[in-house]
């Protein structure tokens, strides 16, 4: 297989996890991209992510502190990989996509509705692809997840409840600041989850929620709370969603929750469940008793079911087997899957507009939240509804 020549826009905290993923296919005998360049404002930044690929790479990325320039100077190059703020992912992409490179961008797709539609519209009037992010759906436990979900193993889904508390007021830098992240974790992290719900039970009708921010004061030194930090997303969000098929949701996120704290996120079907902390629970014989797999377990079926050549698809030469979580493991499989795609002209399986449909559903989290009423993910999708991102589009001329 040939390689891609690809560039890293953006420096920061998650790039290092898409050079970890780089570093894993090398490893794993998938040497499918060569990144050439990478650019960030801060040299620093980038020059320390360049030394980190030399290290497993035969040559030295080149350094940019301008995108632009290095969209214009690097001839060769047929790809990039965004990895910059939320609210500069659709104008690095559209000078990306308009410069003939393909695009891979982290998730969020767009920081609004507005700003994704016009990386999707680069995307086509270019004929390049752009990819979404999301890696989540790569791991062994969401994969083994929808393949139980499928194969009947709790009858038909009737309910899905994805709870979540905790309690810290940490500050998260441009993240807590709606015109630069457009929402909080439901929106920054919970897309990741939106995602896992289009990928395990389908399309979200309807979404009817209540989001606050209990906390507007942040600290960069938590707990010792001296430098305080301002907020402007929320801290806590409970949302009922409505599935076209009939499943109904539960979503609740806190991090606001002082005391007891939980976590658990399940799926209720006619004649079972399964968890993403405890595997499968479905009734027993006649209805008198229990049986309980893991999820471990259960990848150990799916595996043996599915043959060796699918399980390469889905984890190539074994990457992201080692648990059933293995983070850099799923970007190395979302970095594989988007290289694939420039080299055998395919769709990648998370593009832009599944990556659209994604973070609609924590839009419209934000829309019904703000207008009080229930919200169709369509009209958030077709901008029938953009209350909440009104301002954030204004700031950028959208």
């Amino acid at each position: 297989m040939s390689k891609v020549r690809m560039a890293i826009i953006g420096a920061g905290g998650i790039a290092g996890s898409h050079v970890s993923g780089l570093r894993i296919l090398k490893e794993a005998n998938l040497d499918v991209i060569d990144v050439v360049a990478i650019a960030d404002i801060v040299e620093e930044n980038a020059k320390r992510r360049a030394n980190e690929i030399a290290s497993f790479q035969a040559f030295k990325p080149k350094v940019y502190t301008d995108y632009k320039r290095m969209l214009s100077e690097e001839k060769e190059l047929e790809a990039v990989d965004i990895c910059v703020d939320h609210r500069s992912h659709h104008i690095v992409a559209v000078d990306a996509l308009n410069a003939g490179k393909h695009t891979i961008v982290e998730k969020p797709l767009g920081i609004t509705i507005k700003a994704a539609k016009q990386m999707i519209e680069a995307s086509r009037k270019n004929g390049k692809i752009l990819a979404t992010a999301e890696n989540y759906r790569r791991s062994i436990e969401d994969r083994v997840i929808k393949w139980a979900v499928e194969k009947g193993m709790i009858g038909t889904p009737r309910m899905l409840y994805w709870l979540q508390t905790n309690f810290s007021l940490s500050a998260w830098g441009w993240r807590n600041d709606k015109m630069k992240a457009g929402g909080g974790w439901i929106f920054d992290g919970g897309v990741h989850f939106a995602d896992l719900f289009l990928y395990i039970l389908g399309e979200i009708e309807e979404v009817y929620a209540i989001t606050k921010t209990l906390e507007p004061i942040r600290y960069d030194d938590w707990p010792e709370m001296n430098k305080k930090v301002k907020s402007t997303v929320e801290d806590l969000s409970f949302a009922l969603l409505k599935f076209k098929n009939g499943v109904t949701g539960a979503w609740i996120w806190s991090n606001v929750s002082p005391g007891e704290n939980f976590n658990h996120r399940i799926i209720n079907g006619t004649s079972g469940s399964i968890s993403w902390e405890n595997g499968l629970t479905k009734l027993g014989e006649e209805n008198l008793g229990k049986y309980t797999l893991s999820l471990y377990e259960l990848a150990q079926m799916m595996k043996k079911e599915l043959g060796a050549e699918k399980v390469n698809e889905l984890f190539p030469n074994g990457i992201g087997t080692r648990n059933l979580f293995d983070f850099d493991g799923t970007i190395a499989i979302e970095l594989y899957d988007f290289a694939r795609s420039i080299i055998e002209h395919k769709k990648p399986e998370v593009d832009g507009e599944l990556g659209l449909k994604a973070e609609a559903i924590p839009l419209a989290i934000f829309e019904s939240s703000v207008t009080g009423e229930p919200v169709k993910v369509e009209d958030v999708i077709n901008g029938n509804i953009e209350v909440y991102q009104k301002e954030i589009n204004e700031s950028l001329g959208l």
